[in-house]
């Protein structure tokens, strides 16, 4: 879905927002997930590495973060992916999801690192909304697919039905550039069908905007 997505929306957010527009996200460093993994080692060792972020230096476990826990997201902008199991929240008029990544750390008893992805609210320009079952979507799995230590618990509670949430806004991802260009960037959220609408509802009033169905797949 995030690739119909991006496609679909690329021309609308660069002419309909124009190139002046900034928007940051907390996920400072272009780095593949794999180049990721190794970076909460790499700080642990190295905690001044000019690489390392703060919540490399000092991660955080998905169970002690505020927020509410969906089933999954994704962020997406450009080759940069991250998915996984997470909570989010709006505070401060932001859009906040801590998704889990990287390698289970003794540091924090066998659990994932979260990296937090943060989105100012008044610079989301579209907002999609879609309902599905994970019989139709399978990959949604890998974003859903829990750590092997919890696999046992949550093995039987699988939804079969689940909403999709997609927030779509720009990100200047090269700041050395004269003229810096926004690239379309993605935060998908995936819950239970239940409690679905009631995200939407929390982003559709926070931000403004209303949800449409996603662009049709060419």
């Amino acid at each position: 879905m995030l690739e119909k997505l991006t496609c679909g929306i690329f021309t609308s957010l660069a002419v309909g927002l124009g190139y002046s527009m900034t928007v940051f996200a907390q996920t400072e460093d272009n780095s593949s997930q794999k180049t990721t993994v190794d970076t909460y080692v790499l700080c642990a060792k190295s905690p001044l590495n000019s690489v390392c972020q703060p919540y490399h230096v000092n991660p955080v476990a998905l169970k002690d973060r505020d927020g509410e826990e969906v089933l999954g997201c994704q962020f997406k902008v450009g080759e940069t992916e991250i998915k996984g199991p997470c909570k989010y929240s709006i505070e401060s008029k932001n859009l906040v999801a801590y998704i889990e990544e990287g390698p289970e750390l003794e540091s924090l008893e066998g659990e994932k690192p979260t990296r937090p992805v943060s989105i100012p609210t008044n610079k989301i320009a579209k907002l999609f909304y879609e309902e599905d079952t994970m019989k139709n979507r399978p990959k949604l799995l890998s974003l859903i697919a829990p750590p092997p230590v919890r696999i046992a618990g949550r093995a039987l509670r699988k939804p079969k039905k689940v909403s999709i949430i997609s927030v779509v806004f720009p990100i200047i991802k090269n700041t050395t550039q004269k003229r810096p260009q926004p690239s379309p960037a993605i935060l998908t959220l995936v819950t239970k069908r239940k409690a679905g609408s009631s995200v939407r509802s929390e982003l559709e009033n926070t931000t403004g905007l209303p949800s449409e169905a996603p662009p049709a797949e060419r």
